[in-house]
């Protein structure tokens, strides 16, 4: 089974599939002063409508094997680790029936950093780095999943082992 090897998150490594911010400590430009700061628009979750349902993902520890990649079309998907750091996958949007398996790569999200994925970026549920589970905050337009979310199974020839 090939490999794929763990990289920190880092704004350039990350541009291809999206943003993220630190929510736990943040920093920069902001409005008021102590004891009220407020940090605006640290990132930003596209949606094409105006209902946006804030959901929960909960995984438990599993084999570090990407065996499943999934994306959305119309919009962009937002997770924050709630209790845990994660490992993600991700490859490069392209045609809705290939996955670019030489293109998969793997992020280290800490707890508390907030991941926004571009519309159409192939990814799927977290693995648990440190715990033996853990949950993430997802934030998509309310039933998305019901209606824009292409998934696919890798063949066994595609499987990757995730290497920290």
């Amino acid at each position: 089974m090939k490999t794929v090897h763990v990289q920190e998150l880092s704004a350039e490594k990350f541009a291809l599939y999206g943003t993220f911010a630190d929510m736990l400590h943040a920093a920069g430009p902001h409005i008021g002063t102590d004891p009220i700061e407020f940090y605006r628009d640290m990132t930003t979750v596209y949606s094409p409508c105006a209902s946006v349902g804030l959901s929960i993902t909960k995984v438990y520890r599993r084999p570090l094997v990407i065996d499943t990649y999934k994306y959305h079309n119309t919009c962009a998907e937002a997770m924050l680790p709630l209790d845990g750091d994660t490992y993600i996958h991700v490859a490069p949007a392209g045609p809705a029936d290939h996955v670019p398996y030489d293109e998969v790569e793997v992020f280290r999200v800490p707890k508390g950093t907030m991941v926004t994925l571009r519309p159409g970026v192939w990814h799927h549920g977290p693995f648990c780095v440190d715990t033996d589970s853990l949950q993430t905050l997802i934030i998509l337009p309310e039933r998305l999943y019901a209606y824009d979310c292409t998934v696919l199974t890798a063949p066994e020839a595609d499987k990757l082992r995730i290497e920290a």
